[in-house]
């Protein structure tokens, strides 16, 4: 794998820019503009690149795209810096000469806007200005598609006035715009194709990785000393479309905030939403419910939450179908219920009227559709919730290959025992018109826990049970019990189980899902995807655990061992956010073995979330973290 850094930049629709920062495409995410929502299709990349190229004495060209040759060696020629705050900046140095390119999203409508600055001695280069020639890289496909030279693009460029050019490529897409502001500009007509870009991160992962992107011509543009000159690209979607920054020098929890705005998105409906992760991640309920509450508790975004909460409460309950809404696995709508408590428990008292008044009903309704058995493939037993013997998986590690489950956890499994235990107690103490049955049958269940799940010989607790048989794979979905404050375990039995989980699944960057002691392990997340799939919850470890882990510290230990426990994994956090893979943002997983290279995708909403969770809930632990050198 390569060693190399990435940049985001997102506007409130979930349109994103994302690239490298040394400006080589090594993915076929990787774009200076990518669409979201566009008729209700799945995303657009629009631009790969652009082209600069100017002469000065002699011919430079700030980028080398790869094309079946060695790794571009722009960064080492002429790359001086760069900075991904507030936005994108490169500076390049060359004889006398510093060129400043800046990338930013629009703020009024769908698009981005590039900026370049040139400015040289005027007194040892007395002329009024320099050529810049722009060639772009245009791809207008669908995300998750690479695009070939074809007869069906239609590569006519139309003068629209005022230093504007329009382009429609394809019958069904919008039409892309692009115009120069700052400086006078002209377009020379030579349309061709530019073949066999080469995305050496999609190689490594095992899927195609050649492309080609149409040029349809040169923009020649003059750059005058010290005047920043705009070449903007945007569609005909007009938006108000906040486009996010990260604040620099401010608290890691604060970062973290300004980040999570990048998830908090709009869709076509007007709904509001969360993306799971940039940049091939969608709309989902698991990732939603899981990263709901570090998006709303810490920056106290109570009527964000009120407006998000119902709508899922239908696709959850009634079955309903709402656009952009993508329900996902059978523990979803028990991390509904989680997610409404734990916002609940943070709001003031007005706004925790309002959420439950809302919302409420449904969390009930989830409860009842379960004791009803009106969910396929689970029952509820005096000892739990029980999933049907199945290939398909029953929660979050869902990973399948050749339609089976890799760990299809079925039975009783222990994390959707504890989130269906804490709905139920949660829907009982919230409303009083709940059936006694319901409490009872808690009671009972709490009782029956530990012969259900507790392994003697083990000293920890199994990850699924059939009533009488456990499996003693030694994984971190335990921690849902340890971290409930209801009575399932003594406190001497958390605190082994928890020095167990912590030996062998705790490392810097978040839990490893399975043992290395188990045959089963994999502690490297490489390979195409079908090797990937088998080590996605194989010992790959998952920085989002580290919430349930922070609450299991807790309730097991006490709040004031979080802040020692956690620590490590906060300043490593840290770093990660600000050096390593995507800046500011937090990947999906790293490997299980040391170093733990990050991996997945580069930002991800839950692994971000639930850091700022843990500041949020736990307040100490922003001592822990010490400054930055």
């Amino acid at each position: 794998m390569e060693d190399y850094t990435e940049w985001l930049q997102t506007n409130s629709r979930g349109s994103f820019a994302l690239g490298s920062t040394d400006r080589v495409p090594r993915r076929k995410y990787h774009s200076l503009f990518t669409q979201r929502g566009i008729m209700n299709s799945e995303p657009i990349n629009w631009i790969s690149e652009v082209i600069e190229t100017f002469e000065p004495g002699s011919l430079i060209q700030l980028i080398d795209v790869q094309m079946g040759t060695s790794p571009a060696q722009t960064k080492q020629k002429y790359l001086h810096s760069f900075s991904a705050y507030p936005f994108p900046t490169w500076v390049y140095k060359f004889e006398s000469m510093t060129l400043t390119r800046q990338l930013e999203l629009l703020p009024s409508h769908e698009g981005v806007q590039i900026s370049y600055k040139l400015e040289w001695d005027s007194q040892k280069t007395p002329v009024a200005d320099f050529e810049m020639s722009l060639r772009p890289l245009l791809l207008a496909r669908p995300w998750h598609q690479l695009h070939c030279a074809n007869f069906f693009l239609d590569g006519t460029v139309t003068y629209l006035g005022h230093n504007k050019w329009g382009y429609k490529p394809y019958p069904n897409l919008p039409r892309l715009e692009w115009e120069v502001l700052g400086t006078s500009a002209e377009f020379h007509s030579n349309p061709q194709w530019y073949k066999n870009i080469k995305y050496s991160e999609e190689l490594a992962r095992g899927y195609d990785h050649i492309e080609d992107a149409f040029v349809p011509g040169t923009l020649k543009i003059k750059l005058k000393n010290g005047v920043a000159a705009q070449l903007r690209f945007s569609t005909e979607f007009f938006y108000e479309s906040q486009v996010l920054k990260n604040s620099k020098n401010e608290s890691f929890k604060n970062q973290l905030e300004d980040s999570a705005r990048s998830y908090r998105i709009q869709l076509n409906n007007k709904l509001p939403a969360v993306v799971a992760g940039y940049p091939w991640f969608e709309v989902w309920a698991r990732d939603t419910m899981i990263a709901l509450p570090g998006l709303v508790t810490p920056s106290q975004n109570w009527d964000w939450a009120s407006e998000l909460l119902p709508p899922w409460g239908q696709v959850l309950t009634r079955g309903k179908k709402i656009s952009g809404l993508n329900e996902t696995g059978i523990d979803s709508p028990l991390l509904f219920v989680r997610a409404l408590r734990l916002i609940a428990e943070k709001a003031p008292l007005t706004f925790k009227k309002k959420i439950l008044e809302e919302s409420l009903q449904f969390a009930k309704e989830i409860v009842h559709q379960f004791f009803e058995a009106k969910v396929p493939q689970v029952k509820v037993t005096p000892l739990g919730l029980w999933v049907e013997p199945s290939e398909k998986p029953s929660g979050w590690m869902d990973a399948v290959i050749d339609g089976r489950g890799i760990t299809p956890r079925n039975g009783y499994a222990i994390d959707l025992c504890v989130l269906f235990l804490e709905a139920v107690d949660f829907v009982c103490r919230e409303d009083s018109t709940c059936p006694v049955s319901w409490t009872q049958w808690k009671e009972k269940a709490i009782q029956s826990f530990g012969e259900v799940f507790w392994l003697k010989d083990k000293r920890y607790f199994a990850d699924t049970s059939d009533g009488k048989t456990q499996d003693s794979s030694l994984r971190p979905n335990q921690l849902w019990a340890l971290a409930s404050k209801l009575p399932l375990a003594d406190l001497d039995t958390r605190e082994t189980a928890l020095s167990k989980v912590t030996q062998k699944l705790w490392t810097p960057v978040g839990m490893r899902t399975l043992s290395p002691d188990s045959s089963e392990y994999r502690g490297r997340y490489i390979g195409d995807q079908r090797t990937r799939d088998m080590t996605y919850h194989q010992g790959t470890v998952w920085p989002w655990l580290l919430g349930i882990y922070a609450d299991a510290v807790a309730e097991s230990r006490g709040k004031a061992s979080v802040a020692p426990a956690l620590g490590p994994n906060l300043v490593r956090m840290r770093k990660h956010f600000l050096e390593e893979a995507c800046l500011y943002h937090i990947s999906e997983i790293f490997d299980g073995d040391f170093p733990h290279a990050p991996k997945g995708a580069p930002a991800q909403a839950w692994s971000l979330s639930e850091i700022l969770r843990i500041l949020d809930t736990y307040p100490e632990t922003a001592n822990a973290i010490k400054p930055p050198t």
